[in-house]
């Protein structure tokens, strides 16, 4: 089988409108090991440190 076209689209969804958890959980962050809850964590720390930038 051939193709014409050597175009690749990837679709992530990034607001949990398709999936239960974030896409984020699922993917990701297993191969990081990573918990989903520590992740979050991280990211809300982080983002109440920097948002008064």
């Amino acid at each position: 089988m051939s193709f014409k076209q050597n175009t690749i689209a990837i679709v992530y969804d990034f607001d949990g409108t398709l999936s239960p958890q974030p896409m984020q959980e699922y993917t990701i962050l297993p191969e990081l090991d990573i918990s989903g809850k520590d992740f979050w964590a991280e990211c809300e720390q982080e983002a109440k440190k920097t948002q008064s930038r």
